[in-house]
């Protein structure tokens, strides 16, 4: 009896775009797939018995909450999604099920430090998300693809920080991303995110990883520019045209701002935007006292005539805070802004919460009044984000030759009272980066050795050098680092603590 002929069935799909097609082939005996919710697969090796339990469930949790956030229906979201050991994986989202690098999401409470479980469910939320955003609008050019990545990468941090707050994975991204991108674009690594593709190498350089860590950064200060609601209606209306490109992308967000926004002076988003994506590095705000009266000068220093700034600053008097002043944009080269009285006890903090993409230069007088308060019981007035960004800025305009470095060291003085994670961390960069340009047995070297090392012996005696039952997650982070870098600097008796 002859057999029935085979049948094969296609289901037809909208145009896709080649670099969205994958193929997965795998040996099932080796694969088994956990579901912990209907229509959804996590496919994993036999092999590796690890805590899939705490994996699955964040999946679930980011899922759940996309769906709201976008309203989405149950189940536009639960694909295949395979763990796969080795992977080598071009960041690009495919269109029918989601990839991750086995080694990148496996998490083992009893040895893996908690920073990487705090870097697993960034790069969960990431490969969640990416399929809302990743798929939705296809670019209709090579270089609107930064555009899509993007917003995935900064709603991926949004979506873990709804689920996970204590995580502050919206302050991490500050300081390891946008603080690494300006570190990136020092170096001159990074060509502008909005670059004419012409030919096969510049298409490739599309999936670096240098070429996608500014866009979210830059999308995070166009959101606190416009605003919540302005922003992610914006998205929305774009996400509905299925292929667009950055004109487009522009467009919406304009519609949306002009039809809720009353302002007087309304903005132009593409003629604000344009310079962000076109140009190479970032502008510097230098800010100026003028002597004897109440007015601070802010000039903006760019080697582009093209520039506009989202300008937010705060005004300290006798160490309180002020209610903050916004100042959305200008063309001009500088800018005044009141300070109330000309007390000596009065400074300005200049991009609150860092939302701004650029670095900020104050005059003489501005550092010590910035030095003194940060040596005060006070200290904490200031967002913990904009202490991470005053070390960062003066670390960076030091070693370019903008600034002395006892200015920066003078600033970094206070960390002996620091014990929030977010500052250190910029602090660690910053070592990081001496630790491998500096003779190591130079006097410069000695100096810089001798001053980290009384900063960590302050923060150890603080934090203590035992892990306690009531540690949050950033204390131990914080401790583990110490330890660490105190054995770097050549201390036997804290090398035998971090074993």
């Amino acid at each position: 009896m002859s057999k029935p002929p085979l049948t094969i069935h296609y289901i037809v799909t909208s145009e896709i775009p080649t670099y969205r097609i994958g193929i997965v082939i795998f040996d099932k005996h080796d694969y088994t797939d956990i579901s912990p919710i209907q229509n959804f697969k996590l496919w994993r090796r036999e092999l590796m018995e690890v805590q899939w339990d705490q994996i699955l469930r964040l999946i679930e949790d980011v899922i759940r909450t996309v769906e709201h956030t976008w309203q989405l229906q149950e189940g536009d979201l639960l694909r295949n999604q395979f763990a796969i050991a080795g992977l080598t994986d071009d960041g690009v989202d495919k269109s029918a099920f989601v990839l991750y690098r086995e080694e990148d999401i496996i998490y083992n409470e009893e040895i893996d430090p908690i920073a990487r479980k705090i870097e697993l469910s960034r790069i969960i939320g990431r490969k969640v998300v990416g399929q809302l955003f990743g798929i939705a609008v296809s670019p209709s050019w090579w270089s609107c693809m930064w555009l899509n990545e993007g917003i995935a990468t900064l709603f991926g941090v949004y979506t873990i920080n709804q689920i996970m707050p204590e995580s502050r994975i919206l302050d991490l991204f500050v300081v390891q991303t946008q603080q690494e991108s300006l570190r990136l674009d020092d170096s001159q690594v990074m060509n502008p995110l909005d670059s004419k593709i012409d030919n096969m190498s510049k298409i490739n350089s599309l999936f670096s990883f240098t070429y996608y860590i500014k866009a979210p950064s830059i999308l995070r200060m166009l959101h606190h520019t416009v605003g919540d609601e302005i922003f992610q209606k914006g998205i929305n209306m774009y996400m509905k045209r299925k292929t667009g490109c950055l004109d487009d992308f522009w467009t919406e967000i304009q519609s949306v701002y002009d039809l809720q926004t009353t302002d007087l002076e309304k903005i132009n988003v593409k003629d604000l935007m344009n310079p962000w994506i076109q140009e190479k590095q970032y502008p510097i705000l230098n800010v100026a006292e003028i002597f004897d009266s109440e007015w601070t000068k802010i000039v903006l220093e760019t080697a582009s005539e093209n520039w506009t700034v989202p300008l937010t600053h705060q005004v300290y008097i006798n160490l309180k805070r002020i209610l903050p002043t916004f100042c959305l944009s200008w063309e001009q080269k500088h800018f005044l802004t009141k300070c109330y009285n000309s007390e000596h006890s009065r400074f300005i903090i200049i991009n609150r919460q860092q939302t701004g993409y650029y670095r900020v230069y104050y005059d003489f007088e501005s550092w010590l009044r910035i030095i003194n308060y940060l040596n005060s019981k006070n200290y904490t007035n200031i967002n913990v984000l904009n202490r991470a960004q005053i070390i960062d800025d003066t670390f960076h305009l030091a070693i370019s030759g903008k600034l002395n470095f006892y200015i920066f060291w003078d600033v970094v003085s206070y960390l002996k009272w620091e014990t929030d994670y977010i500052p250190w961390y910029s602090m660690y960069k910053a070592a990081e980066y001496m630790s491998h340009i500096l003779p190591y047995y130079n006097t410069e070297s000695i100096n810089f050795k001798m001053k980290l090392r009384m900063q960590l012996d302050s923060l150890l005696q603080k934090i203590g050098y035992e892990e306690e039952s009531n540690d949050d997650m950033f204390i131990k982070c914080l401790r583990q680092e110490a330890l660490r870098w105190a054995c770097i600097l050549g201390d036997s008796e804290y090398a035998e603590m971090d074993t």
